[in-house]
């Protein structure tokens, strides 16, 4: 990310989401030809991460992979979409239910909540 702009790596490839033998899950992206490069792996928590299409983007298709909901560029995974005719919604919504992306919204939501304010009034009888 240079000056606020991402640029795409040139390279074509996949990513996978898999589920370890320790039950975390692993985004995996790896280069089609394996001689232009190494695969890049992301752990996940489940509910510990949200994905996103990224309206921002003027030139493609872009989703980014929020770690613990953070939009900090270290903790973010930007993701471009090679496949023209690939419908977005079906992507976000399969990726969103297995990394669950719902808990962590509303475990940020709560987090962000001001505290209730709680008085207790005491009341004596003689």
């Amino acid at each position: 990310i240079e000056a606020g702009t991402a640029t795409a790596d040139k390279r074509k490839g996949f990513a996978s989401l898999i589920q370890n033998n320790s039950g975390l899950l692993e985004l995996w992206w790896q280069p089609q030809d394996p001689s232009q490069g190494s695969s890049v792996q992301t752990i996940i928590t489940h509910g510990d991460a949200i994905f996103e299409k990224v309206d921002k983007c003027t030139t493609g298709t872009v989703f980014a992979l929020c770690l613990n909901g953070s939009k900090e560029p270290n903790h973010t995974r930007l993701f471009w979409l090679q496949e023209p005719n690939t419908r977005e919604e079906d992507i976000l919504s399969k990726i969103k239910r297995h990394i669950g992306d719902e808990k962590c919204r509303k475990r940020l939501q709560a987090a962000n909540r001001p505290a209730a304010a709680t008085t207790a009034t005491a009341s004596t009888t003689t």
